[in-house]
């Protein structure tokens, strides 16, 4: 019988008297590791933690593999240093100073396809994309479709890289916001997922 984890400690977020209950889902899930919390419509998580396996958007019981990834943020402020000094500047400091979170979180059949379907678009998109350019380079070298062959081989970059930002919004069933000491910050759960979690009484 496994036993049941200890209390969770709770972010200093607040002035208010730090005692808490234990989470109320720490005692039948076992498996989970770390804390979560609610603050408005944002959920407040270790930077380890697996959330109960109840979906995350509708707080149905979720179903099949939950979606377990390692997210990243830096201070929004660094994305200055694209324009200057430039874009390699910025991914080395980036990588240098992004803090990550490594998060499980559960779906139900509803919202998992959902999340298949529009992953479906942005692939869709991105091979529209690859064919325009595709088509753009094979006829760039005629005199007479130069210009078309330009406009196609652009216009195809310009739809991959959409596509590739789409593709990257729709994977990510909970995005960071912020990150400080050992909690992240994370938008995208719903209301009566959040309803499950103490208030971080900030």
């Amino acid at each position: 019988m496994s036993q049941v984890p200890p209390p969770l400690p709770v972010p200093p977020l607040s002035s208010a008297p730090q005692a808490q209950p234990v989470l109320p889902y720490a005692t039948p899930f076992s498996h989970q590791v770390g804390g979560a919390w609610r603050e408005g419509s944002q959920l407040v998580v270790t930077k380890e933690v697996a959330l109960p396996p109840l979906c995350v958007k509708c707080n149905a019981p979720a179903e099949g593999p939950p979606w377990t990834k390692t997210l990243y943020w830096h201070n929004p402020a660094l994305y200055v240093l694209i324009v200057f000094p430039g874009i390699l500047i910025y991914a080395i400091v980036a990588l240098c100073v992004r803090q990550r979170a490594r998060v499980s979180a559960g779906l139900c059949p509803v919202h998992r396809k959902a999340r298949g379907r529009k992953m479906l678009i942005a692939w869709s998109i991105a091979g529209a994309g690859l064919l325009t350019a595709i088509t753009g380079f094979a006829i760039v070298g005629d005199r007479q479709t130069e210009t078309a062959g330009l406009i196609c081989i652009l216009v195809g970059i310009l739809v991959l890289i959409v596509a590739g930002v789409l593709g990257l919004l729709f994977s990510n069933v909970l995005a960071p916001m912020k990150m400080e000491g050992n909690y992240a910050w994370l938008k995208g759960a719903g209301n009566d997922f959040l309803a499950n979690f103490p208030p971080t009484g900030r």
